[in-house]
Parts: C-alpha cells; structure tokens; sequence
C-alpha cells in the first residue's frame, strides 16, 4: 500500500505500528474500514494521529565516531 511510510514490528500490546500518510480523515478513513481491517491477521487497529511536528530528523549523531572519546585518553601519572 503506497499510503504506508513505514511497518514496524514491536513489543507491547501490537505486534506492529504503521506509519501512514494520507491526504485527510476521510482517506484516512477509507483507509483502515475498506483496506487494513480487511487484511488477514488483523483484529484490531489502535490510531494515534499527529498533530504537528516538534523535530523530525534523518541525520544520524555518528559524532562519537570521528572524534576520540573522554575515556579513551590516556591519563599520565607523575613519578616521585
């Protein structure tokens, strides 16, 4: 279904959380009671709808890969 952005499979109450887009609540609508209740498997579809964006990113924080960790110095000791 090209309405679905990703398919997760997660622990908890279901087994797997969608993440879809649709236009509005009406082809949202059209969406779960014509197409996804009617997919073997399914019993039940639990919705959460989001309300606006707070931060949305597909940058990955690799920084610790290219820069030497706090623990990896090495710690001198003086000598007396």
């Amino acid at each position: 279904m090209p309405e679905v952005m990703d398919c997760f499979s997660v622990s908890g109450d279901a087994d797997y959380m969608l993440r879809i887009t649709v236009p509005d609540l009406a082809a949202f609508s059209e969406l779960m009671m014509k197409r996804l209740l009617f997919l073997p498997g399914v019993a039940r579809i639990k919705t959460s709808i989001a309300l606006q964006t707070v931060k949305q990113t597909h940058v990955l924080p690799l920084e610790h890969l290219t820069q030497p960790s706090k623990s990896s110095k090495r710690i001198r000791y003086a000598e007396g």
